[in-house]
């Protein structure tokens, strides 16, 4: 197993397959007009600090308030675009303040805004989000928005795919979509392309099992894994050990304060602890360490992408908020700025 202590003693380890995927199919690569598009619910935050969660019945003070863009994948393909990546997303939003925000924020990431669609007289889909002194949270979400693919649609939307080496997705709308999620990514990879799927929301495990299957890159955190495979947080190994029966990938499995494993496609293990000093709010946690482990994953490096994960993600949990921190970042030499 490799393992650091810090991430400053990580080497660089050069992933063989990636490497020689950037070599032999650069000019195809320079041909796509993106390096990755996201699918997915495109959900404004509203983050409410307080005490503690409150009781049936029970009135508590709120301390204060934070807004925020935000959405699972929408978040990862946020930050890629700060990294410098041509990005996109498939979504809807509502024609309020909420959603344009939510624009505002991609277009300050250079994400191209071409297949979101502004539905007139809608709200923007939100999580209400209750944070209290102990790291506690309690979720509401208003989703309505997140059936975007239909069947007459979907065409258009793979022959978009196609112009992506990547695709970013994780699991939204009802069950229909989910298929039709599905549909598309068996059609896209049929056409070389390659998956990245952040488990994200939970399923029945019969819905995601063809996802799994044909995704080149799997996120979850310790509960996703323990509540897919139907084992225990603690014996996360045995829990590995069964999703590698569903998928050829890379999985990363992000474990909060014990830090994060990567296990690339032939069974070999990384580790590296957290690097967060302080947590204040981990909502985007996983998200921006998706879009930093994707960084190093696209540059050819495993343990490099571990490290801009864990270093992003660091960022991100000590602010509230899914998309704080940027301030803090060169995104061109990955390097942190902000004083500790």
């Amino acid at each position: 197993m490799e393992k650091a202590k810090n991430t400053n003693q990580i080497k660089l380890s050069i992933s063989k397959k990636y490497k020689t995927q950037n070599t032999n199919n650069t000019k195809a690569n320079k041909s796509k007009k993106y390096k990755i598009i996201g699918i997915g619910a495109l959900l404004y935050d509203k983050i409410y600090v307080i005490e503690r969660l409150a009781h049936s019945n029970e009135s508590i003070g709120i301390r204060n308030v934070y807004n925020s863009p935000g959405g699972s994948v929408a978040n990862t393909i946020f930050w890629l675009g700060k990294y410098g990546y041509k990005s996109a997303f498939f979504g809807s939003l509502g024609d309020d303040k909420e959603g344009k925000n939510m624009a505002d924020s991609f277009k300050d990431a250079s994400v191209a805004l071409s297949y979101i669609n502004t539905l007139k007289n809608s709200l923007t889909d939100f999580a209400l989000t209750f944070v209290d002194d102990k790291e506690n949270r309690t979720f509401y979400t208003y989703i309505k928005l997140d059936n975007i693919l239909t069947k007459k649609n979907l065409d258009k939307h793979l022959q978009t795919l196609k112009q992506s080496e990547w695709f970013f997705i994780s699991p939204h709308g009802d069950k229909q979509q989910i298929k039709l999620v599905t549909l598309l990514v068996e059609k896209f990879k049929k056409s070389g392309g390659k998956i990245a799927f952040s488990i994200g929301v939970w399923y029945k495990r019969k819905l995601l099992d063809k996802l799994i299957s044909i995704s080149d890159v799997v996120f979850l955190n310790r509960t996703e894994l323990a509540f897919l495979t139907g084992t225990s947080e603690r014996d996360f190994k045995k829990g590995i050990v069964k999703l590698r029966k569903m998928c050829k990938g890379i999985i990363v499995n992000t474990r909060g304060k014990e830090g994060a494993y990567v296990f690339d496609e032939r069974g070999k293990e990384y580790f590296i602890p957290t690097r967060a000093r302080k947590v204040v709010d981990t909502t985007g946690c996983g998200d921006a360490f998706a879009a930093g482990f994707l960084n190093g994953l696209f540059k050819g490096s495993i343990k490099k992408g571990i490290e801009n994960g864990t270093n992003l993600s660091a960022e991100v949990i000590e602010r509230y908020g899914a998309r704080n921190g940027v301030g803090c970042i060169n995104f061109k030499s990955g390097r942190f700025k902000c004083k500790k």
